[in-house]
Parts: structure tokens; sequence; C-alpha cells
């Protein structure tokens, strides 16, 4: 928990900096579109809820987002997480398999340029999403994978 303070408060330190040097140099950016790649790669920390039973493998997606004007921007994108069951976590019926969670979103925003190549936003997105489960129980038990469908919110 430290150490995610840590690395939270160096990402603003290094978010002000490049603000600081942007402005001293006088450097005004501000394209119409910007096109934005996320990849999560897992790592030794995981979610407390899923620690025993599943393992992360994937987080991504990609968005594009339309300045209106001055930093204000709309956009859309999609993200793409998958997990794997942890077989010896599990009852031995559920079996191998993993969760795949699609989704499509629509954000609104604020993106500032420090740089032609950096910048930085602050947006909420809110999108649909599906959860689907694919294990050997529930082929099964329904003779195909369990889905379920929601809509989310996330900053």
């Amino acid at each position: 928990m430290k150490n995610s303070y840590l690395n939270s408060a160096f990402l603003v330190l290094i978010i002000l900096f490049g603000s600081a040097v942007a402005r001293a140099q006088g450097f005004s950016y501000e394209p119409k579109g910007s096109f934005s790649v996320d990849i999560g790669i897992p790592t030794k920390e995981k979610n407390v809820s899923f620690n025993r039973v599943l393992e992360g493998l994937f987080n991504g997606g990609v968005a594009y987002q339309y300045n209106i004007s001055k930093g204000f921007t709309i956009g859309l994108g999609a993200k793409y997480s998958f997990f794997i069951n942890d077989r010896f976590a599990l009852d031995n019926s559920v079996g191998r398999g993993g969760l795949h969670i699609p989704s499509v979103f629509l954000k609104m925003g604020y993106e500032k340029f420090a740089t032609d190549r950096f910048s930085y936003s602050f947006s909420i997105r809110g999108g649909y999403s599906s959860l689907i489960s694919v294990n050997d129980s529930s082929k099964t038990a329904l003779g195909k994978p369990f889905s379920e469908n929601t809509f989310f919110t996330e900053p």
C-alpha cells in the first residue's frame, strides 16, 4: 500500500515538472484529436478479491479523444481484460478456464500536452461491459460460457 502512494506521488511530480517545463518554454500544442493505447502488464501486486482464484494475464485498450475547446475532450474506445482460473484454489469441478471482459465506452475529460508527444489527461469513462466466464463447469451446466452484461463508470 505504501508503495502505491509513493508511485502515485512520483507520477504527480513528473506531470507537474513536465507542465512547468512546457510553460517555461512557452510551449503550446493543442491537437484536434489524439489516439491513446493502454496496455497493462501483470505484476506481483494483485487485487485482494481475486488474489487466490484468478491471475490477470492482459488488460488493455484503445481510445480516440477529440478536443472540443482548450483541452476539454470527448472520446470513445474499447478495452479488454483477460484472467485465468487458478485450478488449485478452486473446487475441482470448475476446472480450466478464464474470464474475458470486453468493454466499449464513451469518455469526457481534460487533456493537456506538455510536448508534441507527451500529454496528461483526466477523464471519466462510462460504457457497457460483458463478463464471459469460460470454464469446464459452465460448459457442463449451461452448455455454453456464462455471460453477464452491465454498464460501468470509472475515473
